[in-house]
């Protein structure tokens, strides 16, 4: 699949050539996997990976089953969101300075990309405005994500989160590495993403190494964090805390 000439969309954001879409590409080794706005057709394949027991286990925001309803009415909130920032760049003509910044990233769904160019979705990868989850004070929580969520757009003291998942047929290829590092690329000059809290289960290795390679620090383990819903079996789990900031940034 290769790119229109793009003046459409501020780099490093490439023209889908068949759906006009931004998209984004990882780099070699994985060049065949991209990133690109949410569609109605990832239903299924949603579905199928959130129901998975290797993926499921270690999120705490999807619920588990993950119904169609869910999924519906997920995707359908994120092209919302996406369409609002595609027309943002569109309404720019390729002055982005002028545009200066952006609320969210456009593009959040990875897939791969086969021969004949069939594109099949693998996972996820979002940025969004954090929901202060190691607040264990939930009226607390609450009041900073209220103020936080108030801040203006390009604000540098907004602070940010991670939420990813990925197909276990594709764990250990170092796709999510990939994937987070150019979506921070895009959306820390075009966000002006100063600030990126991220958790994840304190047993999860693999996630925790997908953000150290990205020069995440760890902030701290809190011990018996919570516990996992009954579907999932009712464990008591540990939560790791880990934090990036922008060179100069305290």
């Amino acid at each position: 699949m290769a790119s229109t000439t793009n003046k459409r969309y501020p780099h490093p954001l490439q023209v889908h050539p068949k759906t006009g879409e931004p998209y984004l590409r990882l780099p070699a080794p994985n060049d065949n996997i991209i990133i690109t706005p949410s569609r109605v057709t990832d239903v299924d394949a949603t579905i199928a990976i959130l129901n998975d027991v290797r993926v499921a286990m270690n999120l705490s925001g999807p619920p588990y089953p993950y119904l169609h309803e869910h999924a519906v009415s997920w995707i359908d909130m994120q092209i919302a969101e996406q369409r609002k920032v595609i027309e943002e760049m569109d309404r720019a003509a390729g002055d982005f300075e002028q545009t200066k910044y952006f609320e969210n990233c456009p593009v959040q769904c990875i897939r791969e990309v086969k021969e004949g160019d069939e594109e099949v979705f693998i996972g996820n990868v979002k940025i969004s405005r954090s929901n202060f989850l190691p607040v264990r004070d939930k009226e607390e929580a609450n009041r900073l994500q209220k103020e936080n969520s108030a801040r203006p757009v390009g604000d540098p003291d907004i602070e940010w989160f991670f939420g990813d998942y990925l197909a276990p047929s594709h764990h250990g290829k170092g796709i999510m590495s990939a994937a987070i590092k150019a979506v921070m690329d895009w959306a820390v000059p075009m966000m002006n993403v100063h600030h990126i809290n991220v958790t994840a289960n304190a047993d999860n290795a693999a996630s925790l190494r997908v953000f150290e390679k990205n020069g995440y620090t760890h902030l701290e383990t809190i011990e018996d964090f919570g516990k996992q819903v009954e579907s999932k079996g009712g464990r008591t789990y540990s939560l790791a805390v880990m934090e990036w900031r922008k060179e100069g940034k305290e």
